[in-house]
């Protein structure tokens, strides 16, 4: 599972509306070896499903994106658990995760 959750460059995020409804959104998944932990960012342009987390925390990830997961041989990973919205620095609390995000990130090179 570990290299699943290094290497996905997509992930389905599902939470759960107000409503009982499954919400899926396709997220960057950023995987924390050291701590063992998931984190997927939002902007607060779309925070709705910041509310829905905030209102029922159960959630589900699911890694299946074959064109998006980089591992061989191919795999899929569901993840279900209770998510916890990291609000105690908004502005700056990400930038801990940018080392995770620039391994996993393709970059351009323009010569």
């Amino acid at each position: 599972m570990r290299e699943v959750f290094e290497n996905a460059l997509v992930c389905e995020f599902t939470v759960v509306s107000p409503s009982g409804r499954p919400v899926t959104h396709p997220l960057l998944p950023l995987y924390d070896s050291r701590e063992g932990r998931l984190f997927v960012t939002s902007s607060v342009l779309f925070s709705r499903k910041l509310d829905h987390i905030k209102r029922n925390p159960r959630v589900a990830t699911l890694f299946s994106n074959r064109a998006g997961l980089r591992v061989s041989p191919y795999r899929i990973v569901l993840v279900k658990g209770n998510a916890k919205v990291g609000e105690e620095d908004v502005h700056h609390g990400w930038e801990a995760l940018l080392p995770i995000w620039r391994k996993k990130e393709p970059t351009l090179t323009i010569t």
